[in-house]
């Protein structure tokens, strides 16, 4: 797939050259840096800062972090987001993650993604309290 460079006018108001525009993508794999994949549109990204305009052409290309796809440009990068932002957000995300594999039994990590309410140890025990149940009543249920 041959990627294009966007028109000139588009690559001055980042102070790059259709050369350094594709050798960041290059650069970054051929992919979105963000997601991995590659885009349909891409998108030059860049630190908003004051006065960027008026800037002249070497000091715009400094403030040029990559070349995202406009999906992860639009809704990761382009609302402000700042180091200390993305690590609050991988934080959060950690968290309730950690949530889904802790056994409700004893707290303990469950060691199975795809079990999210009980350990090993805390399953073996609950059938063996089942067994059990059901060689003392003759069903799982103790009478009431």
């Amino acid at each position: 797939m041959t990627i294009s460079p966007p028109s000139p006018r588009t690559l001055a108001k980042y102070g790059l050259a259709a050369d350094d525009w594709l050798a960041i993508i290059e650069q970054q794999g051929g992919v979105c840096p963000i997601c991995k994949e590659v885009p349909k549109r891409w998108v030059t990204d860049h630190l908003h800062v004051k006065g960027y305009k008026q800037m002249p052409a070497e000091k715009k290309k400094l403030y040029v972090r990559g070349v995202t796809c406009w999906r992860c440009n639009h809704w990761y990068l382009g609302r402000g987001i700042t180091i200390e932002r993305a690590e609050n957000v991988v934080g959060y995300l950690k968290g309730f993650q950690g949530k889904l594999h802790e056994c409700a039994e004893c707290g303990k990590d469950t060691d199975n993604p795809h079990s999210t309410s009980m350990c090993h140890d805390c399953q073996i025990i609950l059938l063996l309290n089942l067994l059990d149940d059901c060689e003392k009543y003759g069903r799982i249920n103790p009478p009431r």
